[in-house]
């Protein structure tokens, strides 16, 4: 089995051959990213701009807390993790936490997940998402991953200040998500981009062949233009992982598919999240660790979506009294504690 991570490996550079590995993953694959985050990294990608030597150490990125070892994310004195979900979001990497605010692996994250449901010091956990997205392959993995924690601890989002596409496919699986005043959410739909350089080839006058078996082996290939069928093909697989990610955001968000679908992949900022259903605040960083503290001060289950499975009484705050149909008891009619809360909501 295949280590998450590797302490004892010493810090070492990425080195020549990044920009080939990130073609692998982002070039003609389904992505789930806001389209300037996209055009801007395929643009690198091509430049080869991350080939020079970088740094790979897991840093998290708030100042808070104190950092968990190797574990890549933070911890408070009052049990609260700082988990940070930054830059491109990749399917795979050895790695715990974000790299450098560059990527997230999926892979990492859900191994940190793992971990922090195991660990009874951590009282609640916060991820704090600044990302535009990345891929497909793995979102919903690691969605999965984050509802599995969620069903042992509390577990809240704050997009500070940005969660598109996949990044907000993470962040709305948590208890609670809230945008920074300036920050934005959104963008819920898939791209998929091919580049074609058959008129520069011509031009130059080299001639490329392909020798395949099967139809459809190279559909797709740069050397020539997106063939129609091709075309169909590439549509129809964004169309079946976009209609899987907004079956994703409506179950979380608790509203319909066609609603999502209404958005039309737009970001929404500030207060308009709020409006579209896709956040339940606008908060500051300080601001969501006191909602944090104080909702574990109270007992029972955050306001907002986290009870969907049970009676439509946990439905979202009332917009002008800001309550919710939640007593925060259980069974017995007192306040569950923190650590022993269940989210009863289904599971990705």
């Amino acid at each position: 089995m295949a280590q998450i991570i590797q302490p004892e490996r010493a810090q070492r550079s990425a080195g020549p051959g990044l920009s080939y590995w990130l073609g692998s993953k982002f070039f003609q694959q389904p992505l789930l990213m806001e389209q300037s985050a996209a055009t801007s990294l395929l643009a690198a990608i091509r430049e080869k701009a991350f080939d020079p030597a970088m740094s790979v150490q897991p840093l998290a990125s708030k100042y808070a807390g104190t950092r968990a070892g190797q574990n890549g994310y933070r911890v408070t004195d009052d049990g609260i993790a700082i988990v940070p979900v930054s830059g491109f979001l990749v399917d795979r990497g050895e790695w715990l936490g974000d790299l450098n605010g560059f990527m997230t692996s999926y892979e990492g994250l859900a191994e940190q997940c793992r971990r922090l449901g195991k660990d009874e010091s951590i009282k609640a956990v916060l991820l704090d998402v600044d990302s535009g997205g990345g891929m497909a392959a793995g979102m919903l993995d690691a969605a999965a991953a984050v509802a599995t924690l969620r069903s042992k601890k509390r577990v809240f989002a704050l997009a500070a200040n940005f969660a598109a596409s996949a990044a907000y496919g993470l962040a709305c699986t948590a208890d609670e998500l809230f945008l920074t005043r300036t920050g934005g959410v959104g963008s819920i739909g898939t791209i998929i981009t091919h580049t074609s350089y058959q008129r520069m080839l011509d031009e130059m006058g080299v001639d490329v062949t392909l020798i395949q078996s099967g139809r459809h082996k190279t559909d797709g290939n740069p050397y020539q233009q997106l063939s129609h069928g091709a075309r169909v093909e590439f549509a129809a697989m964004g169309e079946q992982i976009n209609d899987q990610f907004v079956g994703h955001v409506a179950r979380e968000r608790d509203i319909t598919d066609d609603a999502v679908r209404a958005l039309e992949a737009r970001m929404f900022w500030g207060d308009k999240a709020l409006g579209a259903k896709l956040a339940d605040g606008v908060k500051t960083f300080d601001e969501v660790l006191e909602h944090i503290r104080a909702a574990a001060a109270k007992g029972g289950r955050p306001r907002g979506q986290s009870n969907k499975s049970s009676t439509a009484s946990a439905s979202r705050p009332d917009p002008n009294t800001g309550e919710s149909g939640m007593t925060g008891q259980n069974d017995s009619g007192s306040a569950p504690d923190l650590t022993t809360i269940k989210i009863g909501r289904a599971h990705v």
